[in-house]
This record gives C-alpha cells, structure tokens and sequence, in this order.
C-alpha cells in the first residue's frame, strides 16, 4: 500500500552561524559525503552481483515475453532479496556509522536519506533511465536532509537543533513568506550550503504541510493559455482575452553569461601560468601572409597542482557567478510563469523532448533550461488550482497546421504562417494560438475557426511589441524578424 500524500512547499530562510558552528558543519557535510560515495559503492556492488547471478537472465528474457510480466516482476523482487538489492536493506549498512562517539556519524536518519538517494540513482541506471551515477568529488554534497520533524534535525522555538548543535534562523515576521511557512505544519528540514565567493553559507529549507503563499498580484486567471517553447523565444496566446505575447526566452541571462565566459578564459591563462610545464612549447603558424600564434596543448599525464592565489581568488569568483546565474535564471522563470498564470491556469503545450532540445541548441538551452520552467510552471499551476497539459506533437502537428483544416509541411527556417485561406501570423504565435483549442491530443478547427475574430490584430500587436523591446539588440532568427527572401519582416496593426 503506497504512502498517502499531501500537498507540501519550502519556506528557504538562512541560518545564523559562527566559525564553530560553521566548523562542525563542515564535518558533517564532509562524513556524509563519504557515506554517501560508499553506499553508492555498495549499491552498485550488489547490483553487479545480482546481474551475474543466471537467474536474472532468466528473468529479463521473461519480462519481455507478452503476458510474463508479472512473473518477471515476482522473480527480480526474489532475486533483489537474494542478494540485499534494496533501499531497506542498504539502511541496515548505514549503522556501522552512526555509534556513539564516531567521528562519521551525522544522524541515523539523515543517514538513511543518503541510502535513500544512493539507491535510487542506481536502481535508476538499472533501468536504463540514466548513466551510472558518478560519486561526490572535492566540492562535496550540497544539502543532508532529515526524513521527519522529530529525529535529528528538530525546529524547537525557531531553532534547529542538531545533535547537540543550535541553528537559529535568521526569520522575518514581517516577511509573508516566512510568516506563512513558520505557522504551517512542518514535515522535515533540510539543511543547504553555498558558496558566495568562496564563503561558505548555510540555510534552512523547511518542507511544509499545505500550499505556498500567494502574494495578491499573483492571483490565477481562470481562461486557457496556449504557449509554444523554442530554444530561445516563448509565445503566449489567451485566445478568450484576445491577448498574446512572444518573448525572447530567459534574455537577462545573457549579461551573466558573458562575464562567466571572460573568468573561465582568465582561469584557463592564470592555469597556463602557473602550471608551465603540464603544457606543450607554443607554436607560431603563418596563414594568408601573417603569423598567427597557438597555444601549447596539455601533455597527458600532467597535473595542475600550481595554483596561485590570484588564480584561487578568479575560481572562486567564477563559481560565484555560476551560482548567479543559477538563481536569477530560477528568479526569470519565476517571473514568467506568474505573468502566465494571471492570464489563465489552464495551460497548453506540445510536449517536448528537452534531452533532443540540448543535442541540438546546447548553449542556449544549458543557458535558458526550458525543462526547468516546464517544471516550475506545472509546480505554481497545481498549487494555483490548474493544471499543465502538453499535447501530442506529432498527433496534433500545430505547426502545420491551419485551422481551416489545411496541413502544409514547413522548413524549420519558414517562421510564418501563410495559408490561401487567407489566415497570416508568426510561426510560434500561431502554434500558441491553436495549442489553446486541443482536447485529448486532438485540435478542435471549428472552435479556433470561431475564435479567429480579431486574434490577427493581437498576434500582430505581439510582433510589434517585441520588435519595439528588442531594437537595436540581437533579435533571434526564430522570430522570424529578419530580412530572409520572400519571408515577412512585420505585420503592421491596421
């Protein structure tokens, strides 16, 4: 029988800490990293030893047979007890570290939260879901968590209290969101570390029992919102509102993007500096009558133990960055998806492959991390009370599609929507529009045929207001904005 569950949110508040506090909490962040690297060894030992066993063969030659599925399944939850293959029994290895008076012990539960997440990585590369899991290296774990409120990490008076250590939390009551989380029934508490320029800080994030707070100008519509993601833009069309809106996809991340770029080429001179003889000589090639000058390639072998102050300083400065860019991405899609959510709470899009986004538009998308919104945007639409649909692509092909009924196949390259019927619009605006009217994966054409009237004039106001914000910078080709042969530039309001 599975476990009830109730609707839960995180309240982040930062906790107060001194040079001894700090110190111990680095011990223990660093013992569970080494609990954690060595369950990962134990779990992946004893999944090895369950694929050699000759009964697992059997087993998975079983499970693709058509009506032996459920024999397979009994047979691998035989063999998972056979050789200690399971989440409970990788609990009963954590206690060797958690004796009184070890200098490894964090805390059986939080132990057993380690166990926990060392399991499932595995059981996960068993499946063929992800690659083998990889263990912790010198930058450590970035969060212990406890599995109740009442074990090792407890919350008496707005103070953690830790295995002898006290943890106050540097709350505002003034502050609705830390109000709202302080009052609400807390599940269990997870202890976070960052860094800010090579300082170390710590917070609290409390699991709470309930829904987030929702300030007032956050309040959800009640109409349907179409949205078609690309790498770089997003189009949002409220056909019940006449509204629609395209956008340049997670824009301000560029400027951090940019000074993260210029670090890692000055940690990769200083490198080169003070590791001199982990390079190859440099080399002076001549091209088209000039002389051009290569760096020296890094001889196999060699490591780059040299490191100067000044280069520890521009590492730690970059990881600064990174950690920016992190959170004001988060903050960016937070944004966007509450300006979505007032429109409407019943949000349409094509279900899209993200693993095929980044093989193709790696940069833009390891820099914009549109699954990340996706995630965000279900998150806040549920806790609002509406929900996220994503629509078969290759049923539906609104892309193609015209709502007069025509299907016209189109180059990645044609950004405009030109059918004989007469209906004119930007690719991505018009694929919005029509994501609006699919019910079970299918495109209802007289429902958007009806609702036509007057959403060429919203489509077309989208274009020019995003012309407007964006001139004189770099308009993405996907816009459809530039001058391309017999493609429009821009539609003007009539």
């Amino acid at each position: 029988m599975t476990k009830a569950t109730t609707p839960s949110f995180i309240t982040e508040i930062p906790i107060a800490t001194d040079s001894h506090t700090q110190s111990i909490l680095k011990k223990r962040f660093w013992a569970a990293k080494q609990q954690y690297n060595a369950l990962l060894s134990e779990a992946l030992t004893r999944l090895y030893s369950m694929r050699a066993d000759p009964a697992y063969k059997e087993a998975l030659s079983l499970y693709k047979e058509k009506g032996k599925k459920t024999e397979a399944q009994a047979l691998f939850k035989q063999l998972a007890e056979k050789h200690s293959y399971r989440e409970y029994d990788l609990y009963g290895y954590t206690k060797q570290w958690n004796k009184r008076q070890s200098p490894l012990s964090i805390g059986a539960r939080i132990s057993q939260k380690l166990a926990k997440r060392a399991f499932q990585a595995v059981d996960e590369y068993r499946q063929k879901k992800r690659g083998k899991p990889r263990y912790k290296g010198y930058r450590g774990i970035n969060s212990i968590e406890d599995n109740s409120i009442d074990a090792n990490l407890r919350l008496k008076y707005h103070i953690i209290h830790y295995l002898g250590l006290k943890l106050p939390l540097l709350y505002n009551l003034q502050d609705p969101i830390h109000y709202h989380g302080l009052e609400s029934p807390i599940k269990y508490i997870r202890l976070v570390k960052r860094n800010f320029n090579g300082r170390t800080r710590y917070f609290a994030q409390l699991t709470c029992a309930g829904k987030p707070w929702i300030k007032n100008q956050n309040i959800a519509g009640q109409t349907t919102v179409g949205l078609d993601i690309g790498p770089q833009t997003i189009a949002i069309v409220a056909p019940e509102k006449k509204e629609a809106h395209l956008k340049i996809f997670a824009d301000e991340l560029k400027s951090l993007k940019k000074a993260q770029k210029a670090l890692q080429r000055k940690v990769a001179r200083q490198l080169r500096g003070n590791n001199p003889d982990a390079f190859e000589q440099d080399r002076w090639l001549k091209k088209d009558k000039n002389w051009q000058r290569k760096r020296g390639k890094s001889i196999k072998g060699k490591r780059l133990h040299q490191r100067s102050q000044a280069l520890k300083r521009t590492i730690n400065k970059l990881a600064d960055t990174a950690r920016r860019q992190a959170a004001y991405r988060k903050t960016q899609h937070g944004k966007l998806v509450n300006d979505i959510l007032r429109i409407g709470s019943t949000i349409k899009t094509e279900k899209l492959s993200y693993k095929s986004f980044q093989k193709l538009y790696g940069a833009s998308v390891g820099l914009r991390a549109p699954g990340m919104f996706i995630e965000i945007l279900k998150r806040k639409a549920g806790n609002a009370g509406g929900r996220v649909e994503e629509i078969n692509t290759w049923r539906t092909k609104l892309s193609q599609t015209c709502h007069c009924g025509r299907q016209e196949k189109k180059a990645l390259s044609q950004r405009w929507h030109h059918c004989p019927c007469g209906v004119e619009a930007q690719r991505d605006l018009y694929s919005a529009y029509l994501a609006s009217f699919v019910e079970k994966s299918t495109l209802i054409a007289d429902r958007a045929q009806k609702a036509w009237l007057g959403m060429d004039i919203a489509l077309r106001t989208a274009i020019e207001d995003i012309k407007h914000a964006s001139s004189g910078h770099h308009q993405p080709a996907s816009l459809g904005l530039r001058k391309s042969g017999s493609e429009r530039v821009v539609c003007t309001v009539s």
